[in-house]
């Protein structure tokens, strides 16, 4: 598979994959943690999807890009469509936070705007190969490894006690190869390229704590949920474990269905 996104749809906790095809499955977590099927994919065009993003709130809807760089966004609850501006370039990965959706294209560039509205918002300027959204917010990481982020007046952010100086701080020798965040602005997310995960419960929280993946794991990718963490690792397979896991406490492991195979994705 090309990605992986989880959500929280309607208070549930749905994990979808995209297939190199580029069709897309999904399953979902129980109360238990049990799995059970989840028909998010049924709004969806029948292999054509090159990412996706789901609203982790379960307000705005799901947005993704078929493959040729269009964008769509749906309704969770009906599967209607959303209002999609057009934008300068063709667009390559998606990120939804409510109705605050942010498009990356294959240029570098960011383009975040309202679903509701369809007005874009003024993003900052730079070369980017990594996006996330939060409800006003966006976050984009560099090639160079560095985060940059900005709000919906196209302010940057520059504070020494919020996420981009903390996680760039935190970084070392490490170099930053995604974000990922829940898009409340809760759980914001750096994977690291030694394979180390650092996340801010906000986006202007100040505070960042390491969040290590069971031992002996790596990932290649991740997507971050209201609870849980899930990566792609090396030989394809996902990993989902709880948010707050640590090397004492990794033993519950969440393992979603053998069809949710993955491979990362280039930048």
């Amino acid at each position: 598979m090309v990605g992986v996104a989880i959500a929280s749809l309607s208070g549930a906790q749905p994990v979808c994959a995209i297939d190199s095809t580029g069709g897309v499955h999904c399953s979902e977590w129980g109360v238990d943690g049990s799995l059970a099927a989840k028909s998010i994919s049924d709004c969806l065009p029948k292999g054509q999807i090159a990412d996706l993003a789901l609203d982790r709130r379960g307000a705005g809807g799901i947005a993704f890009v078929v493959s040729g760089g269009q964008i769509q966004v749906l309704s969770p609850s009906t599967c209607a469509a959303r209002t999609v501006p057009t934008i300068a370039g063709t667009a390559q990965r998606i990120s939804i936070a409510a109705d605050h959706v942010c498009a990356l294209t294959a240029a570098g560039s960011a383009a975040c705007w309202d679903a509701s509205t369809g007005s874009l918002e003024p993003s900052i300027d730079d070369h980017f190969v990594g996006l996330v959204s939060g409800s006003t917010e966006a976050c984009g990481v560099t090639a160079s490894g560095t985060v940059r982020c900005w709000d919906a007046s196209g302010k940057e952010d520059v504070s020494p006690r919020n996420f981009p100086a903390l996680v760039s701080a935190m970084a070392g020798s490490a170099a930053i190869v995604q974000i990922a965040s829940d898009a409340t602005g809760h759980n914001l997310c750096a994977l690291f390229n030694d394979g180390t995960v650092a996340c801010s419960q906000e986006f202007n929280l100040g505070s960042l704590g390491t969040f290590q993946l069971p031992v002996n794991e790596r990932v290649a990718e991740i997507a971050v949920g209201t609870s849980h963490l899930c990566g792609i690792r090396v030989d394809d397979s996902v990993l989902c474990v709880p948010i707050q896991c640590t090397p004492d406490d990794c033993a519950t492991v969440i393992t979603p269905p053998p069809a949710l195979k993955a491979a990362p994705r280039s930048p």
